[in-house]
């Protein structure tokens, strides 16, 4: 199995993970940084290719 190279990529997915699941279990009204995180997510995506 390959093992992930990037570690920030994977924070940055784990925020946006965490995020929306807390908005779907009602724990907070808005999924906040949604836009910013997936904004970071492709840009680093983009910067390791």
């Amino acid at each position: 199995m390959k093992r992930a190279q990037d570690p920030l990529l994977l924070l940055l997915v784990g925020l946006l993970v965490l995020s929306l699941g807390a908005f779907f279990l009602g724990l907070i009204p808005y999924p906040f940084g949604v836009l910013v995180l997936t904004a970071f997510i492709v840009a680093r995506w983009l910067y390791r290719r």
